[in-house]
Order: structure tokens, then sequence, then C-alpha cells
């Protein structure tokens, strides 16, 4: 994994200011590549984390830090405290299949902390994209997937969507969504760019 992509983690867990919620949690780290992020975790306290990835033999990353590694689905627990999503969800062809065993896998305090290219600041296709999101869009099917989007966070930044939702919550839209969708029929992209609406 290139170090733009490491950077954008590390950013990721400095905006949201979230190193608290890490401390002695128990984290999956759902398409983990080369391994960064799981390092990253512990680094940060985590007291546990599980690397997946179908798609790469064991990284030698989590094999060097004891993380265990697993390329089944069916091999997961279902008591995570976080959920790590970074730069996966553009590449799944069943993406609300996808959330929902994860949601399935959270805890009920449980979070998944997403990221996905924000197709509002692209003006071309990724190769191996399948799927590209916008804010409004991701709401909505994180919404269908039954995460609480009322307590969620994003943010739009560098050509990424940022997400922290929880697993239960309400499932209708933050107050200032549900005004301007009154209002005027739609939801600006300011509302968007905020940590939280």
């Amino acid at each position: 994994m290139s170090n733009i992509h490491h950077n954008h983690t590390k950013l990721f867990l400095k905006s949201f200011n979230s190193l608290s919620q890490i401390s002695n949690s128990k984290v999956l780290d759902m398409g983990c590549g080369d391994g960064f992020a799981s390092s990253q975790f512990l680094l940060h306290g985590a007291a546990t984390v599980h690397a997946y990835d179908p798609f790469k033999l064991a990284p030698e990353l989590c094999s060097d830090l004891n993380i265990p590694y697993y390329s089944q689905i069916t091999q997961l627990d279902s008591d995570y405290d976080i959920v790590w999503m970074h730069h996966v969800l553009e590449h799944v062809p069943d993406y609300l299949i996808l959330l929902q065993d994860i949601r399935s896998r959270l805890k009920d305090t449980g979070w998944l902390w997403m990221a996905v290219p924000n197709m509002a600041n692209h003006t071309v296709f990724s190769p191996g994209h399948i799927n590209n999101f916008m804010a409004p869009q991701l709401v909505e099917i994180l919404r269908l997937a039954e995460f609480g989007i009322k307590d969620m966070s994003i943010w739009a930044h560098q050509g990424q969507l940022r997400i922290r939702v929880p697993k239960l919550g309400m499932l209708q839209y933050p107050t200032p969504m549900l005004r301007s969708i009154k209002d005027t029929g739609r939801c600006p992209s300011e509302l968007l760019n905020k940590w939280n609406w």
C-alpha cells in the first residue's frame, strides 16, 4: 500500500480525535492490505486487532506484530468495538450486504470508521473501483444498513469521505439535513462537510 494511503490513515485517526476511543478496544481492520492501519491501532492502545483481507497473503507486518490475520469472513468474531474500513467499499460489488455483515459483528456500543473516495471531488473514475460514492448517497446506504446515522460524523476532505457511525441509534437524518430537505428539497454539500451535523 502506498505512503499516500498510510498518510490518509494517520490523518483520519487524528482528525476524528478518537484516540481515547481506540484505547483498550477490540478492532477489526477490514481490508487490511499491508497491515499498516492494524499497526496504528495497536500503537494507539487497542487491546486487540484482527486483520482481514480476502485478496492478500498474510501481510508481514501483521505477522511481525502478532496480529491475527483472516482471509475468510466467516472466521471473524462478533464483538468488535471498532470496524475500520479504509478504501474498501468502492471495490465491493455487494456493498450493502457487506455493511450489514459488519454491523452484525459490532458490539451494540460499536462503531464503523470508514473512508471512501468522494466522487464530488473527482472527474475521472479510478481503475479497480466498481462503486462511486458522494456523501448523500453514502448516508442513505448506511441508513439502509441500519446504522445510527443521526449520530454519525462525516468529513469531506482531500477527495475523500471520512465517516464514523455507530451501530445503534436513530435511523433518521440529522435535524439540519431534514430541515434543508423540507425547505429546499435537497441537502447542500456544506452540511456534509462538517464533523457532525
